[in-house]
């Protein structure tokens, strides 16, 4: 098959037309499917017409209708009785102080008002220019390719979601010589956008009337979207592959879907290279992921480091090829492509042997900051390995006893376990304490510890704040040493502050009795939340609005510059996210760091919060390693 195969558009048909022709292999203007695509189970993807399950408000239509009759029932009101009107509008003040609106207008200076009130200020997001012949761009004003995604959307909402699940890369086969990768990257971005609460549209084309299950499965598809393109060279060959995996780069080299299509294509590569040298060792993976893939992004930082975090991505799946035996590699080997780029590592139970390896490969980065972005790279698909269906035993709820078990991990300096845990679930669950990159591996943890906590903040619920490294059932049994104690203040303050800072706007805006009319006071959520770890009689480094009601008081040894500025660095890691994805320019964050007071916790606060606003790469701070590091962190 030659290259132009992959590029050109099938031409327009109707939806039942192309699915008998992929299903009989007859469309030659689309790829040949392999085997395993063939024959009915390309069937499931199409299923049966189904009875609306989203609710209506889904559908613009009868969204008119129900505004309409919303204006006729509050006119009725109005001249029927002001008491009516009174009683709605204390409704609308009690529902709008809740979470289910994402973000009430009138909390002004909440950070969930940041992409309303601020978002695209400092300009367009960066993206990689698409070059001319690219087999795997179309254009979306081309007629057949909107009438292609008029019926891609047509199959998804028919379709049966856990049956589609099995069947994704059938659907990625059969649309994508019709609609490029850039079109399936849009249409998955339209089904976020539905997830986050907005209307979902693709190329003017509406997602209405998405069975809410695939809608939140969807999640899950932009890394498996990126993995496919490239594993399906196994059976499709092209003249340039070089150029084959340049086009997809260029594609997927954006910021939407938060750059998931990027990782995979990354670490699809990286195994590719592995392969090629006969699954030996992981010699010259670096030279090779950042001279073929990264080296695209040289002139954007920012996606440079997206592409470093798809290395981490790799790096994980390398520590699980890696560690295989040479007869569970080979059995590996001959799995299909879909349940191999989906399950295959994934799908396993992480080993000591292939965290090990995999946290090897990122010591070995020529740059320490490279290294770190590498390693949440790492645990971001280590964490994802357990699948959807797994329940936390550790759910974090406050406890009022210190650790009744002590149990001493940490690393040795050529990164051997000291201590081993306790057992299995424990071991697994409590990764963190005995890793190396700790702030790295709490960071992308999945809130193990916090979750009560972080339910109750979104609730608003009147509450008082309890430490979450140490103070939560998830820490008993648990004692740290200052690394990976100040590893865990970051991750878990990444974790919290922003629910923290809704919740803080959320609980003055009921104790004022807001009715949303004009604003509040700006409150310092960044100083509040971070002065649990205050140093004792530090007060001067930062502006509170009030003092922390903290459940329990934090044990003293908490209380250090060190983990004060681990605080900062976590919590507005989290804010740098919203920056970069809402293109917030970097005047907003100077002023919300101006609450604390202390220069270098300053200093660190506007660092961290653009971080992903990097103008070059020499200016790349995105974990503060330096004080991560080192044992005993004081004030200059």
């Amino acid at each position: 098959m030659d290259e132009k195969d992959l590029s050109k558009p099938a031409a327009a048909a109707s939806a039942s037309d192309v699915h008998a022709d992929v299903i009989g292999a007859a469309e030659e203007d689309l790829p040949f499917l392999p085997n395993f695509l063939q024959g009915s189970s390309l069937q499931t993807i199409i299923g049966r017409p189904h009875k609306n399950e989203r609710h209506c408000w889904r559908n613009r239509t009868c969204r008119l209708a129900l505004l309409v009759l919303v204006v006729l029932i509050l006119g009725t009101a109005c001249l029927a009785s002001p008491v009516v009107v009174a009683i709605l509008a204390l409704s609308y003040w009690y529902n709008h102080g809740k979470h289910d609106v994402p973000c009430p207008w009138y909390m002004h200076d909440a950070l969930c008002n940041w992409p309303r009130l601020y978002g695209g200020s400092s300009g367009a997001l960066p993206a990689l220019n698409i070059s001319e012949g690219n087999m795997l761009w179309q254009d979306p004003k081309d007629p057949n390719v909107q009438e292609a995604m008029s019926e891609a959307v047509k199959a998804l909402r028919h379709a049966q979601p856990q049956e589609f699940e099995k069947d994704l890369c059938n659907f990625i086969e059969l649309w994508l010589p019709r609609l490029g990768l850039n079109g399936l990257i849009d249409l998955l971005l339209g089904l976020e956008m539905i997830r986050e609460g907005n209307e979902g549209v693709v190329w003017d084309v509406d997602l209405d009337d998405m069975r809410e299950e695939l809608v939140e499965i969807s999640e899950n598809w932009k890394h498996d979207l990126g993995a496919y393109v490239i594993a399906r060279l196994q059976y499709h060959p092209v003249a340039n592959r070089t150029k084959y995996v340049n086009d997809a780069v260029e594609v997927a080299g954006s910021l939407k879907l938060t750059g998931g299509p990027l990782h995979a294509i990354t670490w699809m590569e990286m195994t590719t290279f592995l392969r090629s040298k006969g699954w030996k060792d992981a010699n010259g993976l670096w030279d090779f992921a950042l001279s073929k893939v990264c080296v695209l992004f040289k002139e954007l930082p920012g996606l440079f480091v997206h592409c470093i975090h798809g290395v981490g991505h790799g790096a994980m799946a390398s520590g699980v090829l890696l560690a295989m035996e040479p007869g569970e590699r080979a059995k590996y080997e001959k799995m299909d492509v879909c349940p191999k780029i989906r399950h295959g590592t994934t799908g396993r139970a992480m080993t000591q042997k292939m965290l090990d390896i995999a946290l090897a490969i990122c010591r070995d980065a020529p740059d320490k900051q490279l290294g770190y972005v590498c390693a949440g790279g790492v645990f971001m698909e280590y964490w994802k390995s357990t699948g959807g269906d797994w329940t936390p035993k550790y759910d974090g709820q406050a406890v009022s006893r210190e650790p009744d078990v002590v149990v001493e991990l940490g690393w040795s300096n050529n990164h051997d376990r000291v201590a081993d845990p306790p057992d299995e679930v424990w071991s697994f669950e409590h990764t963190c304490l005995y890793s190396d990159f700790p702030a790295t591996c709490f960071r992308f943890e999945p809130g193990l510890g916090v979750e009560t906590q972080r339910n109750s903040l979104n609730d608003l619920e009147d509450i008082s704040i309890y430490e979450p490294c140490t103070q939560s059932s998830w820490s008993s049994k648990v004692t740290f040493d200052p690394k990976h104690l100040r590893g865990c203040i970051l991750g878990r303050s990444f974790h919290l502050y922003r629910d923290f800072d809704f919740w803080r706007h959320g609980r003055y805006a009921m104790k004022k009795g807001h009715l949303g009319l004009g604003q509040l006071e700006r409150l310092f959520t960044l100083a509040e939340w971070c002065s649990m770890y205050e140093p004792q009689g530090a007060s001067h480094f930062a502006n509170k609005t009030t003092t922390l009601k903290l459940k329990f008081p934090t044990n003293p040894m908490l209380r250090t510059y060190g983990n004060w500025l681990a605080c900062i660095a976590g919590s507005m890691a989290s804010v740098a996210f919203v920056v970069e994805e809402e293109g917030i320019e970097d005047g907003i964050v100077e002023d919300h760091c101006e609450q604390i007071l202390d220069q270098r916790g300053l200093r660190l606060c506007i660092d961290i919060g653009l971080s992903r606003h990097l103008r070059s790469l020499p200016e790349m701070r995105i974990w503060p390693n330096e004080i991560l590091e080192q044992e005993d962190v004081q004030p200059t």
